[in-house]
């Protein structure tokens, strides 16, 4: 039980952790910049969009049968700093995008089909795990049966 627990917070900690994997410099963004990826980010939903992400993962987890306690999921994102996170995440979005790319993305998600992606984005993630789940479940299944037909 205890070696399941650990695997689901590791496993959770890499979620979390892959967020903000290609971390650089926070100096590059401009003030004015850094306040306009934030905004991005505020429309987006960004933070609602995480942790839908991690609730996700955290009931993939449990559906492989490992043995979590309930509370577990609120204790991880009780210790979840979203603002921390979106520190690390504004160098990215510099590194990626311009600032007139940063305010053309902000004027489309204000645009009645942007704030339409808003509100599906969240089911899409879900079912898109979901079925990339059901996916890898197949493949992992031909090649066990490969492993034991080479046997």
């Amino acid at each position: 039980m205890k070696l399941h627990l650990t695997l689901a917070i590791l496993f959770l900690s890499a979620v979390i952790g892959g967020f903000a994997i290609a971390i650089q410099d926070d100096e590059t963004a401009t003030v004015t910049k850094r306040e306009d990826i934030k905004e991005l980010m505020e429309l987006m939903n960004s933070k609602d969009m995480g942790l839908q992400v991690m609730q996700t993962m955290f009931d993939s987890v449990k559906a492989l049968g490992t043995a979590i306690p309930e509370n577990l999921f609120e204790d991880f994102t009780s210790e979840v700093n979203f603002d921390e996170l979106t520190e690390l995440i504004i160098p990215i979005y510099d590194k990626h995008f311009s600032h007139a790319d940063i305010k053309e993305l902000i004027a489309f998600y204000q645009t009645p089909i942007g704030k339409k992606l808003i509100e599906k984005q969240p089911d899409i993630i879900k079912e898109s795990m979901v079925a990339g789940m059901t996916w890898g479940q197949k493949i992992g299944a031909k090649l066990v049966k490969k492993l034991r037909e080479e046997e």
